[in-house]
């Protein structure tokens, strides 16, 4: 059983829907990717799994959960996070920023956790004291992404990661990344940019609230009319 199941899933604004018949699974431990341009209905999706946008048909299960229903802090709870452009407070130092990550965890625990991060993430722990205004757009992302660690959730929502990053910044996102493809939490990258299928284990193609493709990164390769049509690639 999937991690993450989504079926017939329409979610939209008032009566207009944005997403329509979206099925997708998210298998425990892998990256997924899902690639679509901007306006394609991508940031639409992620929301309505974190239960900021209502669904109007459909279900999210979450481990057999079905968490269709369910508030953002809930889903939280189950084992959701949420990653995107706000998440950082920038008149935090670094380490506070990350104690707040794991504000439920227990102080040990939370002093585990930092280390761990700190070993795995060395400028995050060079910075440790600096306050998190005075990091580069790269290093926020960084700062960010370890802030969703600290609550150990089971499946990470990345909402367009290489946004504002310069293209060494999103090869070392990547590269971050990779470090935790055999390991840890499950990912669901939402992207357009398709050096994010470098470590992925699957990818969907969304374009206009549809899945239009899904597949293996192989498989997607081999697909020259999506790889033409979507991403001018041949």
């Amino acid at each position: 059983m999937a991690l993450l199941h989504i079926s017939s899933l329409y979610v939209g604004y008032n009566s207009l829907n944005v997403l329509t018949d979206v099925n997708l699974d998210v298998e425990a431990g892998t990256q997924v990717v899902l690639l679509g341009a901007n306006g394609s209905g991508k940031t639409t999706l992620l929301k309505s799994l974190m239960g900021l946008l209502p669904v109007h048909a459909g279900q999210i299960v979450l481990d057999t959960q079905d968490i269709t229903r369910l508030g953002p802090s809930a889903r939280v709870r189950a084992g959701l996070a949420y990653l995107s452009e706000i998440g950082v407070i920038a008149s935090l130092s670094v380490e506070d920023n990350l104690n707040i990550g794991g504000y439920y965890l227990t102080r040990t625990l939370r002093r585990q956790q930092i280390r761990s991060l700190y070993q795995q993430l060395p400028i995050l722990y060079e910075k440790r004291k600096n306050p998190a205004s005075s990091l580069s757009g790269g290093q926020r992302k960084i700062l960010a992404f370890a802030k969703v660690l600290m609550g150990q959730p089971r499946l990470i929502l990345m909402d367009e990661p290489s946004a504002g990053l310069a293209p060494v910044m999103v090869n070392e996102m990547i590269q971050i990344l990779n470090t935790y493809r055999s390991h840890g939490p499950a990912f669901l990258i939402a992207e357009q940019n398709v050096k994010f299928l470098e470590g992925a284990h699957y990818v969907y193609v969304l374009d206009n609230g549809q899945i239009r493709f899904q597949g293996t990164p192989q498989d997607l390769d081999a697909d020259a009319h999506i790889k033409a049509a979507y991403f001018g690639l041949t």
